[in-house]
């Protein structure tokens, strides 16, 4: 099967979690493992690079990479996931392994390693899942990886997508901020925003999505002092004509590479909507693999790829943490000790919360190109941006830059 990934070396993470030894016993874990990966063929693909091309390989062998480790304190604990953390994803095995610690006192901690690029967007689908299983119920019928990945591989022999990135208004641009050699992010500031997005999304007809992504864009242009800006979002590949898209048990994620003019005399609302459109047009267009997109182009991606990331993510919240949990999950970021590299100097990422109108802003960063107090000053920036485009669509771009 052939499919298009990217950043396959660089996007690996770690998760962990914690449990009663009773219910983490690993002979238990592997089984619930086994039930998973047999109907999930993502979660037993392994991949390689073949005359240029990314090729994906699905596995008969069910067998999961589960291995368990005796950890007496935490100085032991730390070798042991440095260890897995540096340990390369190889081609034969699938990229994801899980490992168990057990302490003295019988606690038992889980650790997932998996490649960011191709699960992203699937855990919650992973979780049900996981939980059905420990339930001992049947999994409700869902769209397959192999059901989502082979329409997607023919799409690519039959539509000429990559003219599409080619056109003069979508090509690659070279957007050297921050300009960082080997960006990391490393630090980051989270703020809950509260204004009235919901009514604002009615009346303006576009969404909550493409009013932080335009203002991000704003927000590039005010930091770059450049109207000509470019950044890659992380989308998840959900937008294809399948039976519930949004329960397909595997996608692979892509970083398109996006741009767009900012011109201080254009309506706040024009702006979005043009927004909103250039999205549906990107999304589209989004079956072909980064790598592919910057060889039409004729851009090296060493030279060219963007700094900047922009991901929204509107899922309803996890529950509290101290609410009572039956069964065990199976990776939830905002319950476990995360370690994920990205090679961004800035990342822009929405987070809905319970609240209607309440949205998390985590602006992560390089901390080589700002100090703490610096992004604290940013994310207040971008609220005051935010509030002034919801109290007045029809205020031009210029004056929204005035407002900070």
């Amino acid at each position: 099967m052939k499919h298009n990934v990217s950043k396959i070396s660089s996007t690996a993470w770690l998760t962990i979690w914690s449990r009663s030894s009773s219910f983490l016993f690993p002979s238990f874990l592997e089984c619930l493992l086994v039930k998973r990966i047999a109907s999930s063929s993502i979660l037993r693909t392994t991949f390689t690079r073949f005359e240029g091309k990314w090729y994906g390989v699905v596995l008969n062998d069910l067998t999961p990479v589960l291995e368990v480790y005796d950890v007496r304190d935490e100085a032991e604990k730390r070798q042991i996931l440095d260890l897995i953390w540096k340990d390369r994803f190889t081609f034969g095995k699938p990229f994801i392994r899980y490992a168990v610690l057990r302490y003295p006192t019988g606690e038992h901690q889980v650790i997932t390693k998996l490649d960011h690029g191709l699960y992203d967007g699937t855990l919650r689908v992973f979780d049900a899942h996981f939980q059905a299983y420990q339930r001992g119920e049947e999994v409700e019928k869902f769209t397959s990886f192999k059901e989502f990945a082979f329409p997607i591989w023919q799409i690519n022999q039959t539509r000429p997508t990559l003219d599409f990135w080619t056109q003069p208004d979508k090509r690659l641009i070279t957007f050297n901020y921050p300009n960082v050699t080997e960006p990391c992010i490393n630090a980051s500031v989270t703020h809950i925003i509260h204004l009235d997005f919901e009514t604002f999304s009615r009346s303006s007809g576009v969404t909550v999505s493409t009013l932080f992504q335009s203002i991000f864009q704003i927000w590039l242009t005010r930091r770059s002092g450049q109207t000509s800006i470019a950044f890659d979002y992380l989308y998840t590949g959900r937008n294809v004509d399948l039976p519930d898209p949004q329960g397909i048990n595997g996608t692979c994620a892509n970083f398109l590479p996006m741009r767009s003019e900012v011109d201080v005399q254009t309506p706040d609302q024009k702006y979005l909507l043009r927004t909103q459109d250039d999205f549906w047009q990107y999304t589209e267009n989004n079956t072909v693999g980064t790598e592919d997109i910057y060889e039409a182009c004729g851009v090296p991606r060493a030279e060219a790829g963007n700094q900047a990331l922009f991901l929204f993510q509107p899922f309803e919240p996890a529950s509290p943490a101290g609410a009572k949990e039956v069964t065990q999950k199976w990776v939830v970021m905002a319950k476990s000790e995360v370690t994920m590299l990205q090679p961004y100097a800035v990342v822009f990422e929405v987070i809905k919360t319970a609240d209607l109108n309440g949205y998390k802003l985590r602006l992560a960063y390089d901390s080589s190109v700002w100090a703490n107090e610096e992004v604290e000053v940013e994310v207040g920036v971008v609220e005051h941006m935010l509030s002034r485009v919801v109290g007045d669509a029809n205020a031009l771009i210029g004056d929204v830059l005035q407002t900070v």
